[in-house]
C-alpha cells in the first residue's frame, strides 16, 4: 500500500490532494430501524475479526506521514450509513458492491454474518410497515497534501 500511495505523490499535480476514505477496523453494525428509532443493532461479527486490509491502510497512511511525503490538512470521523427496505435487499447492495474482492470469507464467519442478517430479518418483520434496515460503519476521511522537495 506504501508502494502505491507513493505513486499517487507522483502522479499528483503541483496542486492536487489525495483524499483518503475508509472505515475503522471494527465490524459493521446492522441495523433494524423503525422510523428514526434502532430497535436492533449488532455487529456483524465478532470484534476481534477486524479487516487486515483496514488496518495495513492505517499503517501505510501513517508511514508516508511519518516519512513527510504527505502531510495531513484535515481530518475528520464520521458515520456511514447504508439503508435499504429489508435485510436481503441491503445483503444484495454489498454482494454487488463487494463481488469483486478476492479473499474469501470463513466459513465459521459466513455462518456468523448469516445469523445475524436471519436476526435482524425476523425482527423488521415482526415491527411490520415502516421497518427498514441499515448498515452502520464508523468511518474516517483524510485530505492528504504531498510534500514536494
Amino acid at each position: 500500500m506504501v508502494h502505491a500511495l507513493e505513486e499517487i505523490h507522483r502522479l499528483l499535480r503541483l496542486d492536487g490532494v489525495l483524499i483518503d476514505i475508509h472505515p475503522y477496523p471494527q465490524p459493521p453494525i446492522i441495523q433494524v430501524l423503525k422510523e428514526k428509532e434502532v430497535v436492533f443493532a449488532q455487529p456483524k461479527r465478532d470484534i476481534e475479526d477486524e479487516n487486515e486490509d483496514v488496518l495495513k491502510a492505517d499503517l501505510a497512511l501513517a508511514e508516508i506521514v511519518d516519512r513527510r511525503i504527505f502531510e495531513v490538512e484535515r481530518y475528520e470521523d464520521f458515520d456511514f450509513f447504508s439503508y435499504a427496505p429489508s435485510v436481503p435487499e441491503l445483503r444484495d447492495f454489498w454482494d454487488r458492491y463487494n463481488e469483486y474482492e478476492s479473499t474469501p470469507k470463513e466459513e465459521s464467519r459466513l455462518a456468523q454474518e448469516e445469523a445475524v442478517y436471519a436476526k435482524a430479518e425476523e425482527i423488521r418483520l415482526n415491527i411490520g410497515e415502516g421497518a427498514r434496515a441499515a448498515v452502520h460503519e464508523r468511518t474516517k476521511i483524510a485530505r492528504l497534501k504531498p510534500i514536494r522537495n
